[in-house]
């Protein structure tokens, strides 16, 4: 009976540890394939964060382009702006055709530049002779002659118009009270042509 109360114990725990080797064995094998499962686990982000990484690049790389594209546009609009602001404020043209326009009656007008000669024509020789091109700016309408309605002479074409302070002098006009002068006066002709 003693030797069965000793023998008992042993065979329990021999069982014991049997079943529990067994145990840690299973535990071992289950944590490896979990580790194995880990492993590829972390390869996989790792390789998707290399994806990310060389995604974001490509998008930095883009956005710098983008950005340099439009500050080249913003650059180019900008001189284009000053450009027409510049033109605007001393394109000698485009001051005369608006006082050749406040002065017509109706129909179309032109100011066309005349040289200031003596062996130049009128402003009347000239706007009678300007009815064809006038009429090709505006798909052929009106008669086939046009009349000088007013003759200017406009100083200092090339400085640009500034912008002063009260009571200074900008630009100078004179305006003629005939179209037949033929001497050096007029430099602009307002042709003006009807229905």
């Amino acid at each position: 009976m003693f030797q069965s109360i000793l023998t008992n114990p042993l065979k329990k725990a021999e069982k014991m540890s049997t079943t529990g080797i067994e145990i840690l064995l299973r535990l071992f094998l289950k944590h490896d394939m979990k580790i194995d499962d880990l492993t590829k686990d972390v390869e996989s982000l790792r390789q998707n964060q290399n994806t990310l990484k060389k995604t974001n690049d490509a998008m930095d790389k883009s956005l710098g382009e983008l950005r340099s594209k439009i500050n080249s546009d913003i650059k180019n609009l900008s001189n284009q702006i000053a450009g027409v602001k510049t033109d605007l404020m001393g394109n000698t043209e485009a001051i005369v055709q608006a006082a050749c326009a406040a002065v017509s009656p109706n129909g179309f007008v032109s100011a066309i530049r005349r040289e200031c000669s003596y062996s130049y024509p009128s402003c009347d020789e000239l706007c009678n002779n300007a009815a064809g091109k006038m009429k090709s700016k505006n798909s052929g309408q009106g008669r086939n002659h046009a009349r000088c309605i007013q003759a200017y002479h406009f100083y200092q074409e090339n400085e640009k118009l500034q912008r002063t302070s009260a009571g200074q002098v900008n630009r100078i006009m004179y305006r003629y009270s005939s179209c037949a002068t033929r001497y050096c006066g007029p430099n602009f002709c307002c042709c003006n042509l009807t229905y």
